[in-house]
Order: structure tokens, then C-alpha cells, then sequence
């Protein structure tokens, strides 16, 4: 996700003490902590990313914004089901002129204005297991005075979740609704289309199951020509997600070394 993200945009990674140690492990962390490109540091102690309302007070408390990001305009939130596409002819600054951020992606793939929620968070309170946070915020943001919104048409290329849109800059799959994923995923056309024009995204549909068991179910039953072209389709998308990650480490390992020398 890093390569995918613009070059002049620092990224603070925040997660217990145990991720902090599983993720500091990894060449690819190490090379962009030295370039000064990601910083690691340790979420608050009473934090918990695993109950989705121990999520939603943290992120509508203040003085998380405060204590955590104080000098943060923007923030990228960006669950392990969602996934930002090399191919995308949009990034992250195309859409800084939005004011308040994007949302189309749901909570878990969305981009936030910092001083926007901390406006709302100034003024307003969110009640315990009360709406969810992204819900919640977004609903009180968008009706702040000088907020300048995207045209729809504009908006979906944001993110696909469960609305189809042509090339959009990523791709969020929640794996706990799938009946809002049917008009992007029942389609063997479309999921042929995506997984061209992103085929990063195969990286977090093992994770979902979604792809394999759905299709599983699509065709059994069907000609056995439908079932052998997706069957080839996975194959094809998952050598060349290999083949892009071994190339992706071979080249960080050469810029560690040369950076030695």
C-alpha cells in the first residue's frame, strides 16, 4: 500500500505492542522508516481495534485527535479488507480539494479531515453503542457550513464497495455483508474486469473467502466452461501477484544495500 500511497505523504502506523513487533520485522517497514516515509509508534493503552464499538469511541474521542494526531490534517483509515490500486489513474491528493474527505468506501477505506472531526467533536458527543463512528461522523460533517462535496458521479471512483464504478482508486470488502457486495461480484465479467485492472485485490479475497467460496456456489452446477475460465482467472491473477512481490522485494533489498555501501 505504501507504493501506492504519493510520495510526499508521511504515514503514522498506530497498533498494539505486539503488531508494532510483528510488523517492525519486515524489510519493506524497515527501508520506508529509514526514508523517513512511516513512523511506528503504540496506541493508546486503553485501545482496542478489535470490538467495533471499542473502535467507535476511540475514534469520536477527542483526545485521541489530540494526544495522537496532533499534527495531522488527514487521515487515511484503511482496514486489512480494503486494498489501494497501483493502476488507479486517481490518488490521494486528487481528493484533498473535497474538504471534509471521502467516505465512499465505508469507515474502512475512507479518507478524513482531522480538523473537520474535531469540529464536530467540539461541539457534539457520540453516546455509547450508539451509531457507528463513520456513520456518526460523516452525518454531522457533511452539514458543517463551507463543505464542498464531489459530484456522485465523482464520488464512486473513490472506492467500490458495494456500488459499481469504473477504475476507482480502491477496493473495500467487507466480508460481514455480502448481499451488499452481489452487483459487484455475481458478475464473472466484472470480477474478470477487476481483478485486471486491480489485481492487488486478490491479496485480501483469500482473507474474505469471498471470490472463491461465492463463485463456488455460482457455479456449481453450471457449464463447465464458466467454472474453467474462472478457475484460470485465479490462477493467472495469483502468479502475478507472486511474481510482483518477489520483484517488489528483490528491488528493496538492492536499495538496502546500495544505501549500505
Amino acid at each position: 500500500m505504501l507504493y501506492v500511497v504519493p510520495a510526499d505523504w508521511q504515514l503514522l502506523y498506530l497498533g498494539s505492542s505486539e503488531s508494532l513487533s510483528q510488523v517492525s520485522r519486515s524489510i519493506s517497514i524497515q527501508h520506508h522508516q529509514k526514508d523517513g516515509k512511516l513512523e511506528l509508534q503504540a496506541a493508546p493503552q486503553n485501545a482496542s481495534f478489535k470490538a467495533q464499538e471499542q473502535r467507535n469511541r476511540l475514534l469520536t474521542d477527542p483526545n485521541f485527535y489530540k494526544g495522537y494526531l496532533p499534527k495531522a490534517e488527514w487521515l487515511l483509515m484503511y482496514h486489512a479488507d480494503s486494498i489501494l490500486c497501483a493502476n488507479a489513474r486517481l490518488d490521494l491528493n486528487d481528493w484533498l480539494k473535497y474538504n471534509y474527505g471521502q467516505w465512499r468506501g465505508g469507515g474502512g477505506l475512507s479518507l478524513r479531515r482531522v480538523s473537520r472531526i474535531q469540529q464536530v467533536l467540539g461541539f457534539q458527543s457520540r453516546q455509547d453503542d450508539e451509531h457507528p463512528e463513520d456513520r456518526w461522523l460523516i452525518d454531522r460533517i457533511k452539514v458543517l457550513p463551507g463543505i464542498k462535496l464531489p459530484k456522485p458521479e465523482t464520488e464512486k471512483s473513490f472506492a467500490v464497495e458495494g456500488v459499481w464504478a469504473e477504475e476507482p482508486m480502491g477496493f473495500h470488502i467487507p466480508s460481514s455483508d455480502e448481499a451488499l457486495l452481489r452487483e459487484v461480484w455475481d458478475d464473472l465479467g466484472r470480477r474478470r474486469q477487476i481483478f485486471e485492472y486491480c489485481p492487488e485485490v486478490k491479496m485480501i479475497m483469500p482473507r474474505m473467502k469471498l471470490e472463491r467460496e461465492r463463485c463456488e456456489e455460482k457455479t456449481e452446477g453450471a457449464n463447465g466452461s464458466e467454472a474453467e475460465a474462472q478457475e484460470q482467472i485465479n490462477k493467472e491473477m495469483e502468479e502475478q501477484i507472486a511474481e510482483q512481490a518477489a520483484s517488489q522485494e528483490t528491488s528493496e533489498q538492492d536499495d538496502a544495500g546500495n544505501k549500505e555501501k
